[in-house]
């Protein structure tokens, strides 16, 4: 009854919110609808908007104009020529059907007058215009949200926004549910030169679900422009200390008549050794010193298909699937010392080789009702990952007690299916509705088996033995919408989500069910202060819920040595968290952001003492967690061929952990530099730093890293050949700091950072004009979750 009562609210109130949009038609001579037409909406030299047209010519945009006011319309295709359509608002009969004549004399590329700024600032997320800036210059899109302001990548790949928020990323609306080291693969061998924008959004709207404390990140690829074939091509080369890493892949579409296909490859090897410091310090002032040299051999393919076939004008069907699979080879050779009242000396020795198979299917069918903008969307999306973990450890010891030699073998299988509906209505009356229903399902099957070795024959460990499955069923609604009224945007939202989980520990015979329901409000404020110096005030507010993660509810206690093991909790509950922020972008291109992060149920890591000395880690959820900040971020040009990005951050954690306060002041701040030397080189040079920051007990220390790049364009600027040299001084690491009921731990690890690379992008096409097709995708969180 509480769902049903919140349908109703939800889609009574969304009937009542309306929005402001121009719109119109470009065709060709021959009457014939063009596609995608680069349209910029510009007040003299200022650019107000930017759009593009879709299959049928029709464009629209969203802008908040002054009745009186004059306002241009700069239009550009390759093969047609360009042209200039200017108004005096709000008679805009020019732009009902636009006819562009064709150019049958050049086939290159036709640049609209004017740039859109690096970043772009709208009333829920900040937009990182990367086509038209200096990122597309070869980098990886890893490397991309890197410079990006206001995101932080560490050296494990790891992405966060504000402070340690976690994020999902999303290409082309279709979620990256890989693992952390899958997700930064495929980062990695993403290119550039293929990305229009990255839209960057730290508080969520209600379209987006709820699950995930943190923000999102949506990476948009360009859009083909030609019909037949296009593609590109891309080989990277890594030096990283005395391992070579190698990746290389390549994106090929095309269209016939109403089909359009797509498909996408990519290779990476990867050869890397790690070196690595655990300390242990006790109550009884006996210590547990680990040395550790890691070397990793990944060895990964990534496939991807699309098909996208027009049913009519109207109506269009998508299939999508994608298929990742991974090796990973780890060996481990460890030194120990163990100090009570003498010392003990020790060496270990691990072999750990782990697969991961992934492969998911999307089903999408959409309807545009009309040519105002509406439409509707179903999406089914089916998915599985399985991964197969096999390990043998063999640990030696002074005193024979601590001598040991066993076993793991660990096959997890986890499912996700999930249909969605989302519907968005444009009323000629100017009037927009947004809402959606969906139906999610999670299941996990997850063993762990352990063999000790006694004697001569393997012989199983069932107190190490785990046997755990785990199914998740989620009921979605939502309802969205947003009003201009003269220079101020609203936009507001409510979702509502119901959850029902079991868990059953096969091997004791322990079971747990749960349901919770939630409700999710979002709403943000935009108000122009100066369109044309680009002053703006932006306030929001998101409510946000993180389920425990899939691995993270299994009672399972799995050993890493004598001295270290993790256990789950399937008692955590949900953590939730209230985003609050208020933004003022002063003059273009320069902007001060502040924000309050406030968390409750915060799930976290404690360690707890266990026999021998030994340390358990140990999740659980620890109340009530406080962030705050400021960020400010600009882009300025001393000179023409010089531009300069700057990023700072500050902000300040607040916690209560296990009784004891935790309290931590950090900053971060980022520079960097592009100097384009036309026909010749482009060079950039990055310096950035990150100071010590907490999270919950764990306390991390500052990092400070400088890289430089030069890329070259070569065949026409067809291609790009790329040197780059990253972590010059060989600062960057990995050292972390934990007290905790007396116990102190102290961890070190050094990657191979400092790294020379050398890359190649090649770009093609050969036909007429197209409009490559983005795909939906359904299940956006679950399959983030089920990758941990």
């Amino acid at each position: 009854m509480i769902i049903l009562r919140v349908c109703i609210v939800l889609l009574l109130t969304s009937n009542i919110i309306y929005a402001q949009t121009i719109n119109g038609r470009v065709i060709s001579a021959k009457q014939e609808p063009l596609t995608p037409v680069t349209m910029v909406f510009q007040k003299g030299d200022s650019i107000l908007a930017a759009t593009t047209t879709n299959l049928q010519g029709l464009f629209h945009f969203t802008v908040q104009p002054v009745s009186g006011q004059t306002y241009t319309i700069r239009l550009s295709l390759v093969g047609y020529y360009s042209k200039e359509i200017s108004f005096v608002y709000p008679d805009t009969n020019l732009l009902r059907l636009i006819v562009l004549g064709e150019d049958k004399k050049t086939l290159e590329a036709i640049t609209v007058t004017g740039r859109l700024p690096l970043l772009t600032r709208k009333s829920d997320r900040n937009i990182i215009n990367v086509e038209s800036s200096a990122f597309a210059n070869g980098f990886s899109a890893a490397e991309v949200l890197q410079r990006s302001p206001g995101v932080w990548v560490d050296n494990m790949g790891n992405i966060r926004l504000k402070g340690t928020q976690p994020v999902t990323i999303m290409v082309n609306d279709v979620v990256q549910r890989l693992g952390d080291e899958e997700l930064a693969d495929f980062l990695r061998s993403l290119k550039s030169d293929d990305i229009s924008r990255i839209e960057i959004i730290p508080n969520p709207p209600s379209e987006f679900e709820a699950g995930g404390s943190g923000g999102i990140i949506h990476i948009i690829l360009k859009k083909g422009r030609k019909n037949g074939w296009s593609g590109s091509f891309n080989t990277e080369y890594w030096q990283q200390a005395d391992k070579p890493y190698f990746t290389t892949g390549a994106t090929l579409n095309h269209q016939l008549n109403k089909l359009y296909l797509s498909g996408s490859f990519a290779y990476t090897r990867d050869l890397r050794s790690i070196t690595e410091k655990t300390s242990i310090a006790y109550p009884d002032l006996s210590s547990f010193d680990n040395f550790t040299d890691r070397n990793e051999k990944i060895w990964r393919y990534q496939y991807r298909f699309a098909a996208v076939y027009d049913l009519n004008a109207a109506q269009s069907v998508s299939l999508q699937s994608s298929f990742a699979t991974t090796n990973f080879d780890q060996l481990f050779k460890s030194n120990e010392i163990y100090y009570a009242d003498q010392f003990s000396y020790g060496s270990a020795s691990s072999a750990k080789h782990r697969q991961f198979n992934f492969s998911g299917v999307t089903l999408n069918y959409s309807f545009k009702p009309d040519t105002s903008g509406s439409i509707l969307k179903i999406i089914a999306d089916l998915s599985n990952n399985i991964r197969t973990e096999n390990s043998e450890y063999n640990k030696i010891n002074d005193d024979r007690t601590k001598q040991r030699l066993w076993r793991t073998d660990v096959p997890i299988n986890t499912k996700v299916y999930s249909i969605q509906s989302d519907y968005t209505k444009v009323f000629k009356a100017k009037m927009l509705l947004r809402s959606g229903l969906k139906y999610a399902s999670i299941y996990r099957d997850n063993e762990v088996l352990t063999e000790d070795f006694s004697g001569t024959v393997w012989t199983p460990n069932p107190g190490q033995s785990n046997h755990f499955a785990y199914r998740e069923n989620i009921l979605m609604l939502y309802a969205s919408a947003e009003k201009t009224i003269q220079h101020t945007t609203i936009k507001g939202g409510l979702r509502a989500e119901e959850t029902f989980s079991d868990g059953n520990e096969i091997s004791s015979s322990t079971k747990f069910a749960r349901k919770y329901f939630g409700l999710f409000p979002s709403l943000f404020l935009m108000q122009s202060l100066n369109a044309e110096k680009g002053t703006a005030i932006t306030a929001s507010y998101s409510r946000r819920l993180t389920r425990p993660a899939l691995n993270e509810v299994n009672p399972a206690r799995i050993e890493f040595s004598n001295y270290t093991s993790v256990t789950g909790n399937p008692n955590l509950q949900p953590q939730y968290s209230n985003h609050f922020s208020l933004a003022y972008q002063f003059i273009k291109n320069h902007s001060v952001e502040t924000y309050l992060t406030r968390t409750n149920n915060f799930i976290a890591v404690s360690a707890n003492p266990g026999p021998n000395n030994s340390i358990d880690y140990y999740l659980e959820n620890t109340g009530i967690t406080t962030t705050y900040g400021i960020d400010y971020s600009s882009t300025i040009s001393p000179v023409s061929i010089w531009t300069i990005v700057t990023d700072l951050s500050a902000y300040r954690s607040a916690y209560s952990f296990n009784n004891k306060p935790y309290r931590q002041t950090s900053f971060y701040a980022r520079s960097l530099h592009t100097l384009t030397f036309t026909n010749i080189v482009d060079v950039d040079l990055m310096a950035d730093y990150r100071s010590p920051y907490i999270y919950t007990n764990l306390y991390t220390y500052g990092n400070f890293s400088m890289d430089i790049g030069f890329t070259k364009k070569i065949l026409q600027a067809k291609a790009k050949l790329r040197l780059g040299f990253t972590d010059m001084l060989n600062t960057s690491r990995e050292k972390e700091w934990t007290e905790e009921k007396d116990y102190t731990i102290a961890f070190y690890r050094k990657r191979p950072t400092r790294t020379v690379r050398l890359s190649f992008t090649y770009q093609f096409s050969a036909g007429k004009k197209m409009q490559a097709k983005n795909i939906d995708i359904g299940g956006q969180e679950e399959r983030k979750r089920m990758g941990s």
